[in-house]
């Protein structure tokens, strides 16, 4: 019983940590995402200002 304890706990803590391990990844991503996105942006308001510069 000890030992099907130990992997249940063992099983937990490792589940704890691959959700981690995702977590993180996905936050990444998002930031990533959020990085592209800032620099359209900007590209798309340098392109109205030559834009209208013309």
């Amino acid at each position: 019983m000890f030992d099907a304890l130990k992997k249940l706990i063992g099983a937990d803590e490792e589940g704890k940590k691959r959700r981690k391990e995702l977590d993180e990844q996905e936050r990444l991503e998002r930031e990533e995402r959020a990085r592209q996105h800032a620099q359209k942006l900007k590209r798309d308001v340098e392109e109205v200002k030559k834009s209208e510069d013309s």
